[in-house]
């Protein structure tokens, strides 16, 4: 019987790095890619439920409803892994790994199925 295949949302600010990723992971795993914390979660309100969550955006303003800050119940339950470390600290999320930027695609690649092992 086949698995299921994880779902991955990646929310990248840099289309550069997006489509680094989308090369590296999109042969395992379903990815939902987008630029846009707002795109993300109304992906999520549609039915969208991804296994894990790579995004270096955590700078959303305090009135955005729409943000991975502390006010947002939608990432609650997902793993998180930061693409950078600015703001990490004002996530309510389970942060797994923050890695640096640049990174090597061929780790960044072992690194999240390491956390996606079921």
């Amino acid at each position: 019987m086949k698995q299921k295949r994880k779902t991955i949302l990646v929310i990248q600010r840099e289309v550069s790095i997006l489509q680094i990723i989308e090369l590296y992971l999109s042969e395992r795993y379903d990815l939902f890619l987008t630029q846009s914390e707002n795109e993300a979660i109304l992906w999520m309100l549609n039915g969208g439920a991804p296994d894990l969550i790579i995004s270096d955006s955590f700078s959303v303003s305090e009135g955005d409803s729409y943000s991975l800050k502390s006010n947002n119940v939608y990432f609650d339950s997902v793993p998180v892994i930061a693409l950078g470390a600015d703001n990490v600290q004002e996530v309510n999320a389970e942060i797994k790994a923050i890695i640096d930027k640049p990174f090597n695609p061929v780790n960044f690649t072992e690194k999240i199925s390491s956390y996606l092992i079921a």
